[in-house]
This record gives C-alpha cells, sequence and structure tokens, in this order.
C-alpha cells in the first residue's frame, strides 16, 4: 500500500514539475507558413471568418478542420483581444501533418 501511495505522489510531483516549465514558456513555436495567406481577426469588431476563408487558408474542405480551426481561432482570438491585442493574426502551419492554424505573434501592446 505504502508503495502504491509513493509511486503516486512521485507521479503527481513530475507531473506538476513538467506543468510548471511549460507554464513560463511564453514564445510562440516557429512554424512553417507558405503563400503569405492569413486570418486576421480586428479586436475591435471580433468577429469569426467564414467558413471559406478557413478552408482556403487550411488548403482544405474538410468541414471538421475548418471547424476545428474556427473554434481554435475563436478561442485564441478573445484570449488576446482581452489582452488588450489590436488584432490577432492567424496563419497555416505547414510543419503539420494535418491542415493546423498557428497564431503570429502579437504586436505590442500599448
Amino acid at each position: 500500500m505504502n508503495a502504491k501511495l509513493l509511486a503516486i505522489v512521485v507521479s503527481f510531483a513530475a507531473i506538476s514539475t513538467s506543468a510548471i516549465v511549460q507554464a513560463g514558456e511564453t514564445s510562440l513555436p516557429v512554424v512553417a507558413v507558405r503563400n503569405n495567406a492569413a486570418l486576421v481577426v480586428n479586436c475591435s469588431n471580433e468577429q469569426l471568418p467564414s467558413h471559406a476563408a478557413v478552408g482556403e487558408v487550411l488548403e482544405t474542405n474538410n468541414a471538421n478542420s475548418i471547424n476545428a480551426g474556427r473554434e481554435m481561432i475563436l478561442h485564441y482570438a478573445h484570449r488576446e483581444c482581452m489582452r488588450g491585442a489590436p488584432s490577432v493574426t492567424f496563419v497555416r502551419d505547414t510543419s503539420a501533418s494535418t491542415p493546423a492554424l498557428a497564431m503570429v505573434d502579437t504586436p505590442a501592446r500599448q
């Protein structure tokens, strides 16, 4: 019983330490971009880009990929707008094996 409890505590400590290290990372990962296609959400009028626009940037007509991209845009754009960004830009991450969007570093807030 004590060995199981010790194993659980050690596992939890390892996971917690990993989460703390990851939480400290503030830079965006580098992604490969093709065709300079981008989706920009203006924070003064937060609106999701159309399905067609997301599909064009992702270079797909797969409804699941497009809806997942729009959901990601909704979440990240709203968060960055609440933090004071004037706009949020998304591009296609061509380094991903499946069509995916990546957020471009937002301009400095004033």
